[in-house]
């Protein structure tokens, strides 16, 4: 214990209880040497023996140790928000700051995890390598102990920065391979981290999901501001959203090689229809109806079949066309 020796704790309980060394002495089956010597913080009690410490005061085992982690927690954070000034500016006063806490917190996760983001910082920037031994162990202790998902996710980035500049790339590789595959971690990671063709692939990966995550989003969005009655906003929205898809397709090539994934001619349609909506209903006749041909154009181009059998791809088109309160414009 580092907050409040744990021989002044014991002292200010038995003070508390009105009792002298001797008689805790005999409680606790101990000499009054040795509780002497606990209250002036020459030695400490066995850890055998602290449970029944507590229970004879009568008080858990925190309440012993005056442990309260909400209030430990606070400092901690106070601490670290004026330390954060330096992170960036003088990184190495940064380090020496967390040290130093970590000497009355010891194995804090919070301070572990701090210390260990100021090492990749600084090997990143400055190209520090002073650290990288105890960098795999110190995040290999948070991979090992901590239940916080996100900065276990983080620790092995930091880690794995560690393991390829020791030289271990196919441990860094592995490390960074049990990232979760859910979320976009573990491929941004892959693609910043690793070289060659490992990079190359993460990173097609990586733009291909934050390019589908960008133009759904704008697609959200359109949609919530038309559903406001905020068309201009809305086509905004959805003209960001073709926008950003229409960057990524291949306008110069025939259809089957045009887009990406087969996933992007639904929103390139649907982004015009709901531009076309939007139009409608601040009576811009010339522009939906130049929206609507764009999209019913896609529509054909991408069913081969379109031509020889429209209905089911018709129906499909009538019904957004309801959908969007557009009946007048079917075709």
């Amino acid at each position: 214990m580092n907050e409040i020796q744990i021989g002044s704790r014991i002292r200010q309980l038995r003070k508390q209880k009105g009792i002298t060394q001797e008689v805790l002495a005999e409680a606790l089956s101990v000499t009054p040497q040795a509780v002497s010597k606990w209250e002036m913080g020459t030695s400490s009690p066995d850890l055998a023996l602290l449970p029944v410490i507590a229970a004879y005061f009568s008080i858990s085992m925190d309440t012993l140790f005056d442990y309260d982690i909400h209030t430990i927690q606070s400092k901690i954070d106070s601490l670290l928000e004026q330390a954060r000034v330096y992170f960036f500016d003088d990184t190495p006063r940064y380090i020496e700051t967390v040290r130093q806490a970590l000497k009355t917190y010891p194995d804090n996760e919070t301070l572990l995890s701090c210390l260990l983001d100021a090492y990749e910082y600084d090997l990143r920037e400055t190209g520090n390598t002073a650290h990288l031994e105890e960098m795999v162990t110190l995040s290999e202790k948070i991979i090992r102990e901590s239940r916080d998902y996100v900065n276990i996710c983080s620790m092995k980035d930091n880690q794995a920065a560690a393991l390829l500049k020791l030289g271990r790339y196919d441990e860094a590789k592995a490390v960074l391979d049990t990232l979760p595959d859910s979320i976009t971690l573990k491929n941004d990671a892959k693609a910043f981290r690793l070289t060659g063709r490992d990079k190359r692939d993460a990173a097609i990966w990586m733009r291909c999901a934050h390019l589908q995550d960008l133009y759904i989003a704008c697609d959200l969005e359109g949609r919530a501001e038309l559903e406001l009655g905020r068309y201009e906003e809305a086509i905004i929205a959805f003209t960001r959203g073709l926008t950003v898809l229409t960057a990524f397709t291949f306008p110069d090539r025939e259809y089957e090689d045009k887009y990406m994934w087969d996933g992007m001619q639904t929103f390139h349609w649907s982004f015009h229809m709901q531009r076309a909506a939007c139009q409608k209903r601040l009576n811009h006749p010339a522009e939906c109806e130049t929206d609507m041909q764009i999209a019913y154009e896609i529509l054909a181009a991408g069913w081969h079949d379109f031509a020889e059998n429209p209905s089911p791809y018709l129906k499909y088109y009538n019904q957004y066309l309801s959908d969007l309160d557009m009946n007048e414009y079917r075709k």
